[in-house]
């Protein structure tokens, strides 16, 4: 790369909002006639930007393979001591590792925009012209901007991403595989020789990571290098020209879609069929559980659920938080538990005299590293059995024996607090709202208003 090809920018930012008091210290890279540039891209890569990148991206854009891109490179922040004597804290784990927004947010809605405007620098809307790049802790924290900003970041270079359990990375493997699947390409390498340590396996990290994309239907590529070390991709230029010809093709003409969900997401939800706004329904009260069973009714108050029948009413069951919905299962017998503040949904057995007995756990909830609830807010049943949990990390699917097989985001990742199910012209239909809108999306046929009874499915793999 000739050394004039890039001019060099340095710069600090102190945070005021999502990171507040940390030290932020930043390059911008700007290629030769960016400015005349039709199409302006962004990179944005964490622990600063590598000269391989800038070598690689320069080849690529001068054969028209990629668009010319400024590279802003951020290294970890520094939050400086408050008082005498202090040490100032390195924040790495904490903005890289987390498996949640905060840092994500961060970057995409203060630290970008102050960097573009103290530098006079514009570029492209257009999240299609936004790479992320990252290694290590820096990898997984690539994917995590473009997993919650899909709207920023379409494309995701990984070198041996730390999937691992410094902050909860683990979780997000399974995610992945469960959560309906975003507009994002994705470049993963990694090594034979990664460590191996007290929070896991990078090599095993790296690996499920690469199959969770694949399982989830997404438009990746991955390259393993034998022999090598943690991170050995990332500093060769022909190996970064080659990740990133994948991740700008047909950069001009072809956008970046999610090519289709896993088969468990299309299995329930009817596939090229997304949310549309519709009216707010009339809905049923999450707290109350008619059973034909026993001709009785459950509803839960606070901590605790009653049975009422004949205009008596008596205690059933206690628990040690409060309930936010209960549901019963299709076939009448399971009562299905929900509380706000609980990792989980109980159920618990219905008798002929209306006690409850048994209570289990009965699905694990999946959550982000950072919430306000982590357990459902709302539950609904279909004919199958199946519970749709709305919680904030999604609509959680659960199966009649407990395994969450998919998560369906509401648009721009609303949290959902209601959900129902209805049928509309014979058609199946999953309702759902959050505090700023209501929404609805077909689901695929099944046994819903059928009156023959159906065995559940009851293996794993079914």
């Amino acid at each position: 790369m000739e050394e004039q090809a890039y001019e060099r920018r340095e710069g600090k930012y102190v945070s005021q909002k999502r990171r507040p008091g940390s030290v932020f210290r930043y390059t911008v890279d700007i290629p030769r006639g960016f400015e005349n540039a039709e199409k302006r891209g962004l990179i944005f890569g964490h622990d600063g930007t590598l000269g391989s990148h800038l070598a690689a991206m320069d080849r690529l854009s001068a054969a028209g393979e990629a668009p010319l891109c400024i590279h802003i490179g951020v290294p970890r922040g520094v939050l400086p001591a408050t008082l005498e004597g202090g040490f100032n804290r390195d924040m790495r784990m904490n903005e890289y590792d987390i498996f949640d927004r905060s840092y994500t947010d961060f970057v995409v809605d203060e630290l970008i925009p102050y960097v573009l405007q103290t530098e006079g620098l514009s570029v492209s809307d257009d999240p299609d012209m936004h790479l992320v790049c990252g290694g290590s802790s820096g990898g997984i924290s690539s994917w995590n901007m473009a997993w919650f900003r899909p709207d920023y970041f379409h494309r995701v270079y990984m070198s041996s991403p730390s999937f691992l359990s410094m902050g909860n990375g683990r979780e997000m493997q399974a995610v992945m595989r469960k959560f309906e699947t975003k507009p994002v390409r994705v470049w993963t390498e990694y090594s034979e020789n990664e460590p191996d340590e007290y929070f896991g396996s990078s090599f095993a990290a790296a690996l499920d990571a690469v199959r969770a994309l694949r399982f989830a239907g997404y438009d990746c590529a991955d390259r393993y290098f034998p022999g090598e070390g943690h991170c050995s991709g990332r500093d060769k230029e022909d190996r970064v020209e080659t990740a990133y010809r994948f991740l700008w093709k047909d950069w001009e003409s072809v956008p970046v879609r999610a090519p289709k969900n896993s088969h468990r997401f299309d299995r329930i939800f009817a596939p090229g069929e997304g949310w549309t706004a519709c009216g707010v329904p009339a809905w049923p009260d999450r707290l109350c559980a008619p059973c034909p069973g026993n001709g009785g009714v459950y509803r839960a108050e606070g901590k605790e659920i009653y049975f009422e029948k004949d205009g008596s009413r008596t205690a059933v069951a206690s628990f040690a938080r409060p309930l936010s919905a209960i549901a019963l299962s299709s076939d009448g017998w399971r009562l299905y538990v929900g509380a706000a503040d609980a990792h989980c949904l109980y159920a618990m057995s219905v008798m002929p005299d209306g006690t409850l007995s048994g209570r289990y756990i009965h699905g694990a909830m999946h959550d982000y590293t950072d919430f306000a609830y982590p357990g459902a807010t709302d539950l609904c049943v279909d004919a199958h059995d199946r519970i749709f949990a709305a919680t904030e990390c999604g609509i959680q699917c659960v199966r009649s024996y407990g395994l969450i097989d998919a998560i369906a985001p509401l648009p721009a990742d609303r949290v959902p607090e209601r959900v129902m199910l209805t049928v509309r012209d014979g058609e199946r239909y999953l309702i759902a709202s959050s505090e700023d809108g209501c929404w609805m999306r077909k689901l695929m046929p099944d046994a819903q208003g059928k009156e023959e009874k159906q065995p559940f499915p009851h293996a794993y793999y079914d």
